[in-house]
């Protein structure tokens, strides 16, 4: 990754900020982990998938689907559309949902993010003039599945996928990037449980488990 800056200014997102965005959860992946399609997995009377939605659908004008999935969640009310790179993994969503986007820049969520945070968004979203990547970073590393990306890098991203690259971090080195932490203004605990989220069925079950204690 080529020197990203660190910004420490709580701020938080004007209208405009958030009107070039089109938000994006990415639903295209196979679950082996989970051994069941883990957006579908029930969690506080929703899917998985649900709470992603309905945080991005009270924040940005345009949300995106991206999947291989059909009719189980032709419920939910925003555009569907494919990888255009079939099994390029997740840098062929990225790829997809830029090209799609009817914004300049997508922000990009996982399908299996529970605790998805309204406020942890918005200060993701406050420095999107600021790089071609917006890339938050937490205590267990980066976040590619939280952040922001402009069509400026989609060239790079065709290279990488003509080449056969199907890791995300790949692009890094080559855009300009910048990260993102939970200083100056927003709790840690926030900002760290907005990430979690679900790959196995431990995972699962631990999710489960730790919000039948908290509800008690």
């Amino acid at each position: 990754m080529s020197a990203p800056s660190r910004d420490l200014d709580f701020l938080m997102p004007s209208a405009d900020q958030l009107s070039n965005i089109t938000a994006v959860i990415l639903a295209g992946g196979s679950s082996r982990r989970m051994g069941s399609d883990k957006a579908l997995l029930p969690f506080a009377g929703l899917r998985l998938i649900d709470h992603v939605y309905r945080t991005l659908k009270g924040l940005f004008a345009e949300v995106l689907l991206v999947t291989d999935r059909g009719r189980e969640i032709a419920d939910l009310d925003c555009r569907k559309v494919v990888d255009i790179v079939p099994e390029g993994g997740v840098l062929a969503g990225i790829h997809s949902a830029l090209v799609h986007a009817g914004q300049e820049k997508v922000f990009v969520a996982a399908c299996d993010m529970p605790f998805i945070s309204e406020a942890v968004i918005s200060r993701i979203c406050a420095l999107n003039s600021r790089g071609e990547v917006i890339l938050p970073y937490t205590r267990g590393g980066h976040e590619p599945l939280h952040a922001i990306y402009s069509k400026s890098c989609l060239p790079v991203i065709e290279e990488l996928l003509d080449a056969g690259q199907r890791r995300v971090g790949a692009l890094f080195s080559r855009v300009q990037v910048v990260q993102i932490g939970a200083e100056a203004g927003m709790p840690c605990a926030l900002w760290e449980r907005s990430f979690l989220n679900i790959n196995t069925p431990e995972d699962y079950v631990s999710l489960c488990e730790s919000a039948k204690v908290q509800t008690a």
